[in-house]
């Protein structure tokens, strides 16, 4: 790049002092040759336009080499250090190999066997009597096994499931009102289309205090509403009424109430809701 701009300006400088020595030369001819005033005119007019042309060349030399100075100074991070290569030269690692040297065969040296006589000498021992040993008899005794006596426990009995006693119920009346006494109005089988409760009296005997009692309404067989309760009414005998209630009333179709003890179905009854006229 600075040699570049070297260059630029050398060839701006010789160039702008060319068009100067042209610009010089034609005003000395024009003044000498020109016999007019007009003429002179012209030719100075072409001499000063040369004269800008070589100063504009001139400036614009000083500027490439002010330009190629200041890229000298300017350090180029881009360059990178020429690093000599690495040549990697093969090392030799020393290997152990073993070396098996043969051992000599041992030799064998034969052996000289002398013959050894023995002579048995005789010696005459006296007769001696051992005393007899008495060896005490021993009789085996056989342990009695005594087995413990455990006492008599007797097996649990299991007590037997409680019985369940069932109510004993009687379904009264279906009726849509009530009395002021608590008692049916006008009960009857069949109710217009949009009553909003549905009372359902019924007597009762037999019947323990806290036993779940499963009151269910169904319509065209589907289940409408359900509802399980805690008998809290009473033991003795008598009479009560349970209701169902509906604020957007009840639709027509065909309806079915059931009290139900533990899936027993104690009383059942069927009545109708016909759509108004």
């Amino acid at each position: 790049m600075p040699l570049t701009l070297f260059i630029l300006a050398v060839a701006a400088a010789l160039l702008s002092g060319l068009i100067g020595w042209l610009a010089v030369h034609f005003m000395v001819r024009s003044r000498n040759q020109a016999s007019f005033w007009r003429q002179r005119r012209r030719a100075g007019r072409r001499a000063y336009n040369l004269s800008l042309l070589a100063a504009l060349l001139l400036g614009c030399s000083l500027v490439f080499c002010l330009a190629s100075w200041v890229s000298t100074m300017i350090p180029d991070d881009n360059k990178e250090d020429s690093v000599p290569p690495v040549v990697s030269v093969p090392t030799a690692t020393p290997s152990y190999t073993p070396t098996t040297t043969a051992s000599p065969a041992p030799s064998i040296t034969p052996a000289i066997l002398i013959p050894v006589t023995f002579t048995p000498t005789v010696t005459s021992v006296p007769n001696t009597v051992a005393p007899s040993q008495v060896i005490p008899s021993v009789m085996p005794v056989t342990p009695t096994l005594i087995l413990p006596t455990l006492p008599a426990t007797p097996m649990p009995t299991v007590a037997a499931a409680s019985e369940i006693v069932y109510a004993e119920l009687r379904l009264v009346a279906v009726d849509d009102a009530i009395s002021d006494t608590w008692q049916v109005v006008e009960p009857d089988s069949t109710f217009p289309e949009g009553v909003q409760r549905l009372y359902f009296y019924f007597s009762y005997e037999q019947i323990t205090t806290g036993t779940e009692l499963q009151k269910t309404l169904l319509r065209n067989g589907e289940t409408l509403m359900d509802r399980t309760d805690s008998w809290g009414v009473g033991e003795s005998s008598g009479e009560t009424f349970f209701f169902f209630g509906q604020d957007e009333g009840f639709m027509p179709g065909n309806y079915e109430f059931r009290i139900t003890q533990s899936d027993q179905v104690l009383v059942s009854t069927l009545f109708t809701i016909e759509p108004a006229q």
